[in-house]
């Protein structure tokens, strides 16, 4: 568990990422995320079949607007994951209930159970979590091999990790 804990604190992975469709309220702004969301990534709200992005802010630029009751077309949020129920929260507030939020975002990867479980990976990643888990247990065990072995997880991590990618190409057309 520590292993994906550590894991999930060093960036999105594919096969953690989850869509989720929320539907607004008129004049609610804040609203409960699922249970064990890490991040969200993308974020569009859909009205009358259209999709137009919704852009994250920080807890400071929140605070920042004067005006927290304005409705209007949500185009900015704030993602709360500090708190026991993280939430988000929309400015603009909804005008309708009309329309949807549609979401991706990384949840917490599954803890191991009792060991008897299939761990929470894919199979490119079975070697960085064998390599993980020989350097966790020589911290304790093995002192000595300690340091080679957390060489060797992190080898296995950053090589799993730069395949734990969408090859969609990325284009910019300039006007």
């Amino acid at each position: 568990n520590f292993l994906f804990s550590g894991w999930a604190n060093r960036g999105p992975h594919l096969w953690a990422i989850e869509q989720a469709t929320l539907p607004l309220v008129a004049g609610t702004a804040t609203y409960n995320c699922p249970t064990g969301i890490v991040a969200v990534l993308e974020m569009v709200v859909r009205r009358d079949s259209v999709d137009t992005p919704v852009f994250p802010m920080a807890r400071d630029e929140y605070l920042a607007i004067p005006n927290k009751t304005y409705q209007g077309l949500p185009n900015r949020f704030w993602f709360d994951r500090d708190a026991a129920q993280p939430t988000v929260t929309f400015w603009n507030v909804p005008e309708n209930n009309t329309d949807q939020i549609i979401y991706f975002y990384m949840r917490q990867l599954q803890d191991a159970g009792m060991g008897s479980n299939t761990p929470d990976i894919p199979y490119r990643w079975q070697e960085a979590l064998t390599a993980g888990l020989a350097a966790k247990l020589a911290e304790k065990y093995s002192p000595e091999r300690e340091q080679g072995l957390i060489a060797k997880a992190e080898l296995a991590y950053r090589t799993a990790y730069q395949e734990d990618r969408e090859r969609a190409p990325t284009t910019t057309r300039v006007s």
